[in-house]
């Protein structure tokens, strides 16, 4: 490799900034946030793949994107840093050996808040049993197990864990999994709710669950990890699957590059993307409760929140007095009909606020409540502000409290 004294402008004698990177693999979504924003300040970027991993030629790199892969002392990072390039690292498993590098800092998916959503997905289902499938050894997903693992633990609730080796997958290999998958997953009470470390390996469970005669939902509903929508919408029973908000990432990624250029100092600390959300699709669509009573009444809610339906009308949906359904679904879901309502109907607006420019009078109706002044009253009494507070706070990339850690019981 060269040295980076070697290293002569090119195109940046014309003013132009050039950005390299050097990435294993990376998500479309990945890729599109780091472009986005390099095409918005007019930066030409170079994927160093098509050079072997090696700088080009006569290119005086204005900074770097690099992944978490990257090892210390190896001869790119040698040559970056003594060409007092700008690095950022991006990280999407483990902290990444590059977070021990003075001056660089890393962009990484925030682990913790992945297992807590994936676990208040099944839960907030009636789940009383979850399990998750990973690598064995954790391919950097550890902190995603022990924070799905905490949260079950937290509520009250069961989790398995399945960990399978790390190896190319045979014909031989898969019938082993095969076996193994159905010795393990007939020692738990059905139904169950698996987080898997992918979506590949998700939708290899579905396969393994067709095979062994187990019904996905039904008995075993499945939670991949990417959200890549082929292999989601490709999979033997399509695949709901958490958005881990990769384009942010990215975008991020370029925009800490852009500070450090210009001569501001690196966090303290890797910066956290937090995940998007879940993407529902046929693979979760289900409600975990053994009453028939509380299911239907389950699913009228979630079928029918942009109306203003109230417990007198879903007792009647369900077929049951009010006082009878109150009671069974106190037993079976932990909260009365009423918390439940508004509890999806604030994870509605939260959604809406998140991904849309919805006004909150506009938004009102569309999700149940008779006025925008109720729902700023429900909002700010479930989290502390505004729905216009809390859209600015996503906004500004600063921490959001999730639904499930919300006490609507107070």
């Amino acid at each position: 490799m060269r040295k980076a004294k070697d290293l002569k402008p090119a195109i940046s004698q014309q003013g132009e900034t050039t950005l390299l990177l050097s990435l294993e693999n990376p998500d479309e979504g990945l890729m599109h946030g780091i472009l986005d924003v390099a095409h918005e300040l007019e930066w030409s970027v170079i994927d160093l793949r098509y050079y072997g991993g090696e700088i080009p030629p006569r290119i005086s790199p204005g900074g770097a994107i690099v992944d978490s892969s990257a090892r210390i002392g190896s001869p790119l990072i040698r040559d970056l840093q003594a060409a007092n390039c700008p690095i950022v690292g991006i990280g999407r498993g483990a902290a990444g050996v590059l977070g021990d590098i003075p001056g660089i800092p890393m962009v990484m998916v925030d682990q913790e808040a992945i297992g807590k959503l994936a676990a208040d997905h099944f839960l907030e289902r009636g789940f009383r049993h979850l399990a998750y499938i990973g690598h064995d050894p954790w391919a950097g997903a550890r902190r995603v197990y022990k924070s799905f693992e905490q949260r079950t633990h937290d509520r009250g609730q069961t989790c398995h864990l399945l960990r399978y080796k790390s190896e190319n997958p045979t014909a031989a290999r898969r019938s082993k999994r095969q076996r193994q998958f159905e010795k393990w997953i007939r020692t738990i009470p059905v139904p169950v709710g698996i987080l898997a470390y992918h979506d590949i390996m998700a939708g290899t469970i579905c396969a393994m669950c067709r095979i062994a005669e187990l019904s996905v939902p039904e008995e075993v509903a499945v939670l991949g990890l990417g959200n890549s929508r082929l292999q989601c919408e490709c999979a033997p029973i399509t695949l709901s699957s958490i958005d881990q908000d990769h384009h942010r990432q990215g975008a991020e990624a370029v925009r800490l590059l852009e500070k450090l250029m210009s001569g501001e100092p690196g966090p303290d600390a890797p910066v956290l993307i937090r995940p998007k959300g879940v993407e529902v699709r046929r693979s979760t669509d289900v409600l975990a409760v053994s009453d028939p009573i509380v299911a239907s009444a389950l699913r009228f809610i979630w079928d029918n929140l942009h109306s203003s339906i109230n417990v007198d009308d879903i007792a009647r949906e369900a077929h049951v007095s009010r006082r009878k359904l109150e009671r069974r679904f106190r037993r079976e879901v932990g909260r009365t009909v009423n918390k439940e309502l508004l509890r999806k109907r604030l994870e509605r607006c939260c959604e809406l606020l998140v991904t849309t420019d919805t006004s909150v009078t506009a938004m009102a109706p569309e999700i149940g409540f008779a006025s925008k002044h109720y729902l700023h009253r429900a909002f700010r009494k479930a989290f502390g502000m505004s729905p216009r507070e809390y859209r600015l706070l996503h906004e500004v990339r600063a921490w959001l409290p999730v639904l499930g850690q919300v006490d609507l019981k107070r």
